[in-house]
Order: structure tokens, then C-alpha cells, then sequence
């Protein structure tokens, strides 16, 4: 084996990917060639001091951002609430209808509407928040 080759196969050993067939001629390289088993212990004691280092804490914000939204709470589809909103526009406007039929009072049934439009732009407001979100 070259030193090239015994570089390319330890690193592949240190990640746990080489085939175990491939193990002994690793080991004998390095018996026979000081270079590549002073290349061997100084990629092995970096990799056990990098395993070691501590475990940052991420801010809760960053991890909130970094943690799919369906784990916290699991909400409907997109298109379910957006369907939602389009029945209560279109019962809506049934009420708004019916009600200036039955009332006949033209004032009362733009005050209604205004209530309901005011009411349904809150909803779009919402659903554009939530599929603002990640994860949605």
C-alpha cells in the first residue's frame, strides 16, 4: 500500500466506512512506515479531541427556527385552512344577502359587512403568518 492510498483508506476507517477486509493492510502500513503511523496517531488524537469538545447551546430562538413547526404542534394543511377561509367569505356573503332581505336596512347591512371584511382580512393575515412559517 502507498501513503497516499493508506491516507485516503484511514480517513475512510476513522469515519467507519471501510470494508473490515481492508483493515489489516491499513495496520501494516503503518507498521512498516513511521510517516504514516505519525499521520495516524495525529488524526486520531484531533478526531478524539474534536468528539470531545463541549456541545454549544443554541439560542431558543435559533432552535425554534431549526425545529420542524409539526413536532410542537401539528396543525392542518395549508389548503384546509385556506378552505376555510374562502366558506366563511361566501357564508358571509350569504348573511350580507339575506340580511339587508329581511332587515331592509341598507346601513345596517354595509355596517355588517364592514364587520365581516374587517373580520376575514384578520384571517388572511393569519393564514399568511402560518404559511410564513417553516415547515408549512
Amino acid at each position: 500500500m502507498k501513503c497516499d492510498e493508506f491516507r485516503f483508506a484511514f480517513s475512510r476507517l476513522q469515519d467507519q466506512e471501510l470494508p473490515a477486509e481492508l483493515v489489516p493492510g491499513i495496520e501494516e502500513h503503518a507498521a512498516s512506515c513511521q510517516a504514516c503511523a505519525a499521520y495516524a496517531r495525529e488524526v486520531s488524537a484531533l478526531d478524539l479531541a474534536l468528539r470531545n469538545l463541549p456541545q454549544p447551546e443554541f439560542p431558543v430562538a435559533l432552535r425554534l427556527k431549526l425545529m420542524p413547526i409539526e413536532e410542537k404542534t401539528p396543525r392542518p394543511p395549508l389548503w384546509i385552512v385556506t378552505a376555510k377561509v374562502a366558506v366563511y367569505a361566501v357564508a358571509a356573503l350569504v348573511v350580507l344577502v339575506l340580511a339587508e332581505e329581511f332587515l331592509g336596512s341598507a346601513e345596517l347591512v354595509v355596517r355588517m359587512g364592514v364587520l365581516v371584511s374587517g373580520y376575514l382580512v384578520l384571517m388572511l393575515k393569519a393564514l399568511d403568518r402560518e404559511s410564513m412559517l417553516p415547515g408549512s
